[in-house]
């Protein structure tokens, strides 16, 4: 039984700690348990004796021992170090006193259980010394769990091994057989026991202290990045959770394996089996793993030396970056959209300067032609190329209007539409922008009904479709057709319109069909979206400009396409009714409406200012001239009683039209002004809703002209003119 005690102390405490001092301790009490089994076992006295006082070594060295593994246990082995050495000093003393000195032992007592060695009155002196020693550890973990704050591992270990040399202490019962009290040796039975439990409180103190074997197991296992570590044959010896993780295959799968195998990925075995060279900064790979998961890692190498500095292994750390280079993905996709949004801004503010002076050219060129076209008689040849330059000055103004309402600088005007009217007088402009090789036709239905709609946003959907049909004709031949069609409540415009919810009412149709490529279902389901685009080098804005201008005018767009049909893109907005009449701003012209009165005029333009005069003598208004608004209030001041409306730029030097305003309204409230300006956004900071203030577009016909300085006059109350 103490062979067998011996033989546990070594194993359990030696083997489980693996810590010299514990080792130390173990080696001790197993010599001293050793010794115990082979006096049991002697076959004679002398031969007990012999054993005996080998067991003498272990008894003497044992107190020493005792006290420095329990010193290290506390916490105190750094602190308590001459105490140690002094203790082991002692137990020394003790030995050879035991082995050398006044006579120990005399012959063994014989009991039924054998022989057991006999002490005289000497052998008080090794029992003392383990007395003291049990005496000092206990005062030595008390101050111990004192020093510690409750509840950490620290104080929870030295409370558990304080009270387990309590159990230990009982081994002292061991002496009474050696001065004749007949009591069976317990010893190595508790021995035993005691350092069982040690092994699971092994356990604990390999948790608590961070030794460096516990770290590299702990940091290999629990490292974010993946670590295989090769030797010379080319064979994985070492590889944690997260390689196994990255590669998508199991760890027992990867260890003992050749590094050949470990993925079947090219690009990753050409970085793994590429000459052995040491890459800390490493190279950036994206791979596909076992489980089909795509990763992108960096990959830095290392060689592994061993004492001599030789290399015996290489390690490959894998790193994954799959998070950050989606990330980066992401951060340079927002980037381009916000450097995209500033070209779109810049783009509006450069737009607004041109179309402000380009409609001021207009106005100059749309006036003088219909001033011209008027006073000539309709049977004239000249009227009707004057109507054509009236004609070409207003689409290149609507133009205008549409290069700042993609820029996002457009104003609304909305009325009454004719979606025919408007298809046929877009044909020449629609045979410009589509391919040479497609051809273009007109299906119009008759009678249609007017659509209250935005002349030259509609101008904008119609011109953005068919650009986009004549795109997917490519350089091929193909047909691209414009129809008309009126659908009535619950009615889908289109004929395969997934997902649409239908709208009540009746509706006015406009589709644009191709006969091109089509679109795939990945393709229509991100068609709409900003900046998406099929085309080499593109905006990708077109479709999702035609998007928000239809739903900004309560109408629905559907989609019909699939790979090699072709596509057909059908809007459709509320209908007026076949009766709703449609704006036309030259029946004002025939209309018998004249002023009279003073008109004060204000313009930074000459050519503009003539031709804005010229209309308003026609319509029987005198007029005072200013250059700015400075002369303007000037002039109104001096005629304040006389003047029956004011006519103002919104831009001008010295005092723009909203300042002079402001001031010739502080002097006459309730005189009618009429702001005019080539910034088709200008409306909203000068609107007041008084009913005595209107705002006219440049470029713009007298009839506009009449019909605004009227409505201002007219004052609240009044009907708008068309």
């Amino acid at each position: 039984m103490a062979l067998v005690a011996a033989v546990v102390c070594l194993v359990t405490n030696g083997k489980a700690l693996a810590v010299r001092v514990h080792t130390m301790y173990a080696a001790t009490a197993a010599w001293w348990l050793f010794s115990m089994a082979m006096i049991a076992g002697a076959e004679t006295p002398s031969r007990a004796q012999y054993w005996a006082r080998f067991a003498l070594l272990g008894v003497g060295m044992l107190p020493a021992v005792v006290y420095h593994v329990n010193v290290a246990v506390a916490g105190r082995e750094h602190a308590y170090r001459r105490r140690i050495l002094v203790h082991y000093a002692l137990a020394a003393v003790v030995t050879l006193f035991c082995l050398t000195g006044a006579p120990l032992m005399s012959a063994p007592y014989t009991y039924r259980w054998g022989p057991y060695p006999a002490y005289t009155a000497w052998g008080l002196v090794p029992l003392c010394a383990l007395l003291v020693v049990f005496a000092e550890v206990a005062w030595l973990y008390r101050a111990a769990i004192a020093s510690y704050e409750p509840g950490t591992p620290e104080r929870e270990r030295a409370r558990a091994y304080h009270y387990g040399n309590y159990f230990a202490f009982l081994a002292a019962a061991d002496f009474l057989p050696a001065f004749g009290v007949p009591v069976y040796p317990f010893g190595y039975i508790n021995l035993a026991l005691m350092f069982t439990a040690t092994m699971f409180g092994a356990a604990r103190y390999r948790q608590i202290e961070i030794t460096p074997e516990i770290a590299a197991d702990s940091i290999l296992q629990t490292i974010p990045d993946g670590l295989l570590v090769v030797d010379a044959r080319r064979r994985v010896r070492i590889a944690n959770s997260a390689a196994a993780r990255l590669l998508g295959r199991p760890l027992v799968a990867l260890v003992d394996q050749p590094l050949d195998s470990v993925s079947a990925d090219l690009g990753l075995r050409r970085v793994l089996t590429a000459p052995a060279v040491d890459d800390a900064a490493g190279e950036d790979v994206r791979f596909t793993a076992s489980d089909g998961a795509v990763h992108d890692v960096t990959v830095a190498s290392a060689g592994v030396l061993d004492g001599s500095g030789s290399q015996v292994a290489r390690a490959w750390l894998l790193r994954d970056m799959t998070m950050q280079r989606r990330a980066e993905e992401e951060r340079n996709r927002l980037e381009g959209w916000v450097r995209q949004t500033q070209k779109m801004e810049s783009l509006g503010v450069m737009a607004g300067g041109i179309a402000h002076d380009f409609n001021n050219v207009l106005m100059a060129i749309l006036g003088n032609a219909e001033l011209a076209r008027f006073n000539l008689d309709q049977g004239r040849p000249a009227a009707e190329e004057l109507r054509a330059i009236s004609s070409s000055a207003e689409q290149a103004a609507e133009l205008t209007d549409q290069l700042l309402t993609y820029a996002g600088r457009g104003t609304s005007i909305e009325g009454a539409v004719d979606l025919n009217a408007l298809c046929r007088d877009m044909t020449d402009l629609i045979r410009s922008a589509i391919s040479r090789k497609a051809s273009f036709s007109l299906e119009l239905a008759s009678p249609l009904p007017a659509v209250h709609a935005d002349r030259s946003q509609l101008r904008q959907v119609i011109l953005n479709l068919v650009t986009n049909a004549s795109d997917a004709l490519g350089d091929t031949e193909g047909a691209i057709t414009i129809r008309t069609g009126v659908v009535g409540p619950g009615e889908s415009a289109a004929t395969d319109s997934p997902g649409t919810v239908p709208v009540l009412g009746r509706r006015v149709t406009l589709e644009v069909a191709d006969t091109g490529a089509g679109l795939d279902e990945a393709t229509r389901a991100r068609m709409f979206d900003p900046f998406f685009t099929t085309k080499f080098a593109g905006r990708g804005l077109g479709l999702a400009t035609v998007l928000r201008i239809v739903q900004g005018h309560r109408g629905v767009i559907e989609v019909t396409s699939a790979p090699g049909a072709g596509s057909q893109f059908v809007v459709s907005f509320p209908s007026l009714g076949v009766g709703a009449e449609v704006a036309q701003v030259d029946s004002i012209a025939a209309s018998d409406w004249t002023g009279k009165g003073t008109v004060v005029l204000a313009d930074d333009e000459d050519a503009v200012r003539r031709v804005v005069r010229t209309m308003l003598v026609e319509l029987g208004f005198d007029v005072i001239e200013a250059a700015d608004g400075a002369q303007a209030v000037e002039a109104f001041r001096a005629r304040s009683s006389g003047v029956a409306a004011v006519v103002l730029d919104v831009t001008m030097p010295r005092m723009d039209g909203r300042e002079a305003a402001a001031e010739i309204r502080r002097l006459s409230p309730s005189v009618p002004v009429l702001f005019i300006s080539g910034f088709a956004d200008a409306a909203a900071p000068v609107a007041v809703d008084d009913g005595r203030t209107a705002f006219l577009h440049k470029p713009f016909k007298r009839a506009a002209l009449a019909a605004s300085v009227r409505k201002a006059m007219a004052g609240p109350g009044a009907v708008a003119s068309p």
